[in-house]
């Protein structure tokens, strides 16, 4: 286990111990519990000999307890499992790779606390939420970073989070790596560095209609991600604007990066009814891919481009339309496509997804998402059909 992890669980413990006499410091602590229920289908267009498709099924959930406070001091633990249930299949390569190669349970965050003055500082194993590393928890098991960071809102409409990050644990693992190292070899690298560390700077300002989303990502000897997004909402119009800059920091730790993202969105939502418009552009100079995929036309819950297999997403341009309508009060209907056109046309796809959310009232905290996705191209290899269904119950 990671010596730091280690010396912050028995931190955490020993402050328990040590406010026994403090009965505000057990009184006040906090439980909350998420248990998510996930069945993925995906069919490939082109035989692949006896992997054509891929399928999983995922049983997972989270278990926290957060602390009181004994003289502005707290702690939190979470303890986090993923099963998958696909492990008994006889052909591997039809498993999904998206899925724990292996079921895992896991303390996935481990952190002391320290708030005051509308400012809290964590120490330990933390979820991050960044346009580059962020929990990315789709299987229940999220990705975690130990480190340190500051939240602090002490000038009013202005959120701000300043972190130095260490080591790196993916979602399908106990250990945790060096965030260095992982990046190097994320991105297929043989270089070293002898730099161990992550920073991150995100500040939000948000003053009535208007809000301000600025964050700064840099890796010692790696790159420097840059990403603003601008909103501005009236009556029931918003408008964002999404500009990212992307480049290597004078060495080639990955090679020469030189991007840049530019993204627009406009939005009309009523009670019932949301359609939206979005466009993306993603630019070189150096010919290389961009390494974020945090734009329109991603969510950062489903992707993060510390993990494997995610990120990477190529060159080009694309829009998006969506269009949401609440059937009942708690039911909703969501229709996207999207068409991506890329400098490499034989990457070139367009994808059509229907969901269905179910929010049920009755039992306030139980969600049910159905999607189905279809992608089209003229390059067969690209094109699949994909179904995945998740039941989760929050409480």
């Amino acid at each position: 286990m990671n010596k730091k992890l280690l010396v912050c669980i028995t931190l955490f413990f020993s402050l328990s111990f040590l406010a026994e006499s403090n009965s505000n410091f057990i009184t006040n602590g906090n439980y909350s519990t998420k248990l998510r229920f996930y069945n993925f289908y995906k069919d490939f267009k082109t035989p692949k000999s006896n992997s054509s498709f891929q399928k999983g099924t995922s049983l997972g959930g989270q278990v926290s307890y957060q602390t009181g406070q004994l003289y502005h001091l707290s702690g939190k633990v979470t303890f986090a499992t993923a099963n998958n249930l696909s492990l008994a299949a006889t052909n591997t390569s039809q498993q999904s790779p998206i899925l724990p190669s292996k079921n895992l349970s896991t303390i996935s965050e481990s952190f002391l606390m320290y708030s005051n003055f509308k400012t809290s500082l964590k120490l330990g194993s933390q979820v991050l939420e960044t346009p580059f590393a962020n929990s990315s928890d789709a299987m229940m098991i999220p990705a975690t970073y130990t480190g340190l960071s500051v939240n602090t809102k002490i000038i009013p409409q202005i959120d701000m989070t300043l972190g130095r990050i260490d080591s790196f644990r993916a979602r399908d693992s106990n250990d945790f790596v060096n965030v260095q190292k992982w990046t190097l070899q994320r991105y297929n690298s043989s270089t070293n560095s002898n730099s161990k560390k992550m920073n991150i700077a995100r500040v939000v300002y948000n003053p009535d209609n208007f809000k301000v989303d600025l964050n700064y990502i840099n890796l010692d000897d790696i790159m420097d991600i840059s990403f603003l997004e601008l909103q501005y909402k009236f009556t029931n119009t918003t408008f964002r604007v999404q500009a990212g800059k992307q480049q290597d920091n004078g060495t080639k730790g990955i090679g020469e990066i030189d991007n840049t993202l530019l993204g627009y969105l406009m939005s009309y939502k009523d009670k019932k009814f949301l359609v939206s418009l979005g466009y993306t552009n993603l630019s070189s100079k150096t010919q290389s891919s961009w390494l974020e995929p945090f734009s329109f036309f991603t969510s950062p819950l489903y992707t993060n481009s510390m993990l494997s297999g995610f990120g990477n997403i190529g060159l080009g341009n694309g829009y998006k339309v969506k269009t949401a309508y609440n059937v009942l009060e708690d039911l909703s209907l969501v229709l996207t496509y999207s068409d991506l056109n890329f400098n490499v046309d034989t990457k070139d796809k367009s994808e059509l997804n229907f969901n269905v959310v179910w929010k049920v009232s009755k039992y306030p905290g139980l969600t049910l998402v159905n999607r189905i996705s279809q992608i089209s191209s003229d390059n067969i290899n690209n094109e699949t059909l994909a179904v995945r269904t998740q039941l989760q119950y929050v409480f």
